[in-house]
């Protein structure tokens, strides 16, 4: 079986959720005896890797950019790529500067392809469905008018964040996005199964009117590898109850929902933490609302950082996808804070595994506030206990094999 899997705007070797993903997920296939290449950008690392990875890279098309996405020699690169290759399989999962027409060549070559939905880029040029404050739902007749010409011209976007002006200003059209999204659609409609990351990932492609076969697969996390069930300590009644966020501290990230929840619970007996990245401004927030910042972190040093905290919290304001961090946080026995947004609650179980609200919501924020302040230390102990581990990576690689031998018998 020969596969190729797509994953373009990003060389294999970039340290990122999508290319992590591919990058092991290809190292997998080899394992089991499959012929695998993946296309990518140029790898600047110059790592070796069992696959083989072709390069991809288009001077127009750039990945980001809100342009058409519509380009003569980016149409004829990729097409030279697969007609060369000639997969029994292709898998896509980013194309973050491929010609937007790229069904027109699947359908040429006539080969089957299936797509992994691990983000919205293929329904919305701005990737997190998430304009002024507001989350996008779906697609809809409000993406014509989503950015300024500015934003949608490379060099002058370019020059205005370079003079740090506004490329928000003036009047907003955008039809390319539209078009963009009705290529898209052939593309995603054509493929022989639709694999998104989580329900709600589904649920938005499906309001989007993007009509084919959907099975949701959750992305197997390492940490499940090395998941172990907690054994309960004996702790005082006034031992502090530790509430960390781990990840980002952006705002869409959850960064002002922390801040709001840290100084709601403001009392001697709660203590809060950050683990991740921030900027300067973000790190200052965090002074001024006693909010201690433990820094950056690998992930391999996550089972010993995550020993000493009683909640981790996963506060998204927009659809987040597949958040790898709520997988983390449980695959090491720390009960999740989380907002009822993209695939978080595929994983937190309400008074089970963690907490759940709504963060447009001031009830249920009050609601989530009311049962932390119930929440006993015997409680977050018998709750660390009953956590089980999220999927483990040979279970998902095992789920997408089964996937690939269906469609090729």
């Amino acid at each position: 079986m020969k596969v190729m899997h797509l994953c373009t705007g990003y060389p294999i070797s970039f340290n990122g959720g999508i290319t992590n993903y591919v990058r092991s997920l290809a190292e997998e296939q080899v394992k089991m005896g499959m012929e695998v290449c993946v296309v990518s950008s140029p790898n600047e690392e110059n790592d070796k890797y069992e696959f083989r990875s072709i390069d991809y890279k288009d001077f127009y098309l750039r990945p980001f950019s809100l342009r058409s996405k519509k380009g003569y020699i980016a149409y004829k690169k990729i097409e030279k790529i697969i007609k060369n290759e000639k997969p029994d399989l292709i898998h896509i999962h980013m194309i973050l500067d491929v010609d937007r027409r790229l069904h027109r060549i699947l359908k040429k070559y006539n080969i089957k392809y299936i797509v992994s939905l691990h983000d919205y880029s293929y329904l919305c040029p701005r990737i997190q469905m998430y304009r002024d404050g507001k989350v996008c739902s779906k697609v809809g007749n409000n993406c014509s008018a989503c950015a300024t010409p500015i934003e949608q011209t490379f060099l002058l976007n370019k020059i205005c964040r370079v003079l740090k002006i506004d490329t928000s200003r003036g009047k907003k059209k955008s039809p390319q996005f539209l078009k963009i999204y009705e290529n898209n659609k052939v593309l995603l409609e054509n493929a022989e199964i639709l694999l998104p990351v989580s329900n709600r990932v589904k649920e938005i492609y499906q309001k989007s009117n993007i009509h084919n076969k959907y099975e949701v697969l959750h992305i197997g996390n390492i940490t499940a590898d090395k998941f172990r069930k907690y054994t309960k300590r004996k702790r005082k009644t006034t031992d502090k109850i530790k509430i960390l966020m781990l990840g980002n501290f952006s705002k869409i990230k959850g960064g002002q929902e922390f801040l709001k929840l840290a100084n709601t619970l403001n009392s001697e007996k709660y203590e809060f933490y950050f683990l991740g990245r921030c900027t300067k401004e973000e790190e200052q927030q965090m002074k001024e609302n006693n909010v201690i910042n433990r820094g950056s972190y690998k992930q391999v040093d996550l089972p010993k950082l995550l020993k000493e905290y009683d909640f981790g919290c996963v506060l998204s304001i927009w659809e987040d996808n597949g958040p790898q961090v709520v997988m983390e946080l449980l695959n090491n026995n720390v009960p999740v804070i989380g907002t009822l947004m993209g695939g978080i609650p595929d994983f937190v179980e309400d008074g089970k595994n963690g907490f759940l609200y709504n963060p447009y919501s001031k009830k249920s924020f009050d609601e989530l506030v009311k049962k932390i302040k119930k929440i006993s230390i015997d409680e977050i102990e018998k709750m660390k206990s009953s956590i089980k581990p999220t999927t483990t990576p040979q279970e998902h690689f095992n789920d997408i094999n089964r996937i690939y031998n269906s469609l090729l018998k």
